[in-house]
């Protein structure tokens, strides 16, 4: 028998494979999120990788031209300490105060006669507003082919590369145009994109966003409702608790009395609905993927 006791070291983290913080390094310009002191990224418990989320624009700003260095400082830099790097580069943003970010596409392509326009918030807008690509445009998607190949060349497989979130679809690459024409994006557009990378993308891992929908249900042995919240939730991260207020319109119908109330987290798709599991009892969970969370009373007026 051996005593392990003096080896026992409550302080250092356990390091997990595919574990871990990231931090968001730059993000939506080459200089947001700067880190003040070096140290307190390096020296934070179980930060893993750099997160770094950039307009294809400033990877390419002519065609057949790369500007690698961009992100290759940062990378030299950080993975020198040991962090990883992990990637997405989008095609849409919303701030024109650049025109990297006006044209997270670059201006190029829509004059190589790439399809798409100005919009702000669901209204097609003029050319002061960021400029949004329609997304299965035969040009766009030929243009981004060859972005992708020369991209692909020089980073998939590094040892260094924790994964490529595949963010040429929407606003900010999350997979949607809210912000922009707000026109629903199709499962094939949505594949085509992920094929794109697939292509070129042989050895480093791939990931995407999906749209999750939060519902609320009121239920009883005699009656119910279920009533969407929010579309789009991606990620949760640690820290304080964050308090959000959802007002909703209860249906004339609905009679007088208590009701049991829970909360689901859907993966939505075209051609199913899936429910999200929490790391919660079972007991709380329903067998439609709902959780429990109070009773309410219901109250009718006239």
């Amino acid at each position: 028998m051996h005593d392990l006791t003096p080896l026992h070291d409550a302080t250092r983290v356990l390091v997990n494979p595919h574990k871990g913080w990231y931090h968001h390094f730059p993000d939506n310009h080459p200089n947001k999120y700067q880190i003040t002191n070096d140290a307190d990224l390096l020296e934070f418990p179980g930060m893993d990788h750099l997160y770094i989320r950039l307009a294809w624009a400033y990877l390419e700003p002519k065609e057949g031209q790369f500007d690698w260095a961009v992100i290759d400082r940062i990378i030299e830099k950080w993975t020198a300490h040991g962090l990883g790097i992990a990637f997405r580069i989008s095609c849409k943003e919303t701030s024109t105060d650049r025109l990297e970010q006006q044209f997270a596409t670059p201006r190029w392509v829509m004059e190589a006669g790439a399809k798409g326009g100005y919009f702000r918030m669901g209204k097609a807008t003029g050319p002061d507003d960021p400029w949004e690509p329609v997304f299965d445009d035969a040009i766009f998607l030929a243009k981004l082919d060859t972005f992708l190949a020369a991209f692909a060349a020089r980073y998939d497989g590094k040892p260094w590369l924790r994964y490529v979130d595949i963010g040429s679809i929407g606003d900010w690459g999350e997979g949607h145009c809210w912000a922009g024409r707000r026109k629903d994006l199709s499962f094939a557009l949505r594949k085509e994109h992920i094929d794109l990378h697939l292509k070129h993308f042989k050895l480093s891992q791939l990931v995407i966003s999906d749209d999750y929908q939060l519902r609320v249900k009121l239920s009883r042995a005699d009656d119910h409702i279920v009533l969407p919240l929010a579309k789009g939730c991606k990620f949760w991260m640690p820290g304080p608790a964050v308090s959000t207020c959802f007002e909703f319109d209860l249906h004339a119908s609905l009679k007088s009395g208590d009701y049991t109330l829970s909360l689901g987290l859907f993966d939505v798709r075209e051609d199913m609905t899936r429910p999200v599991e929490f790391a919660l009892k079972e007991s709380a969970r329903d067998s439609e993927g709902y959780y429990r969370v109070c009773t309410i009373a219901v109250s009718s007026t006239p």
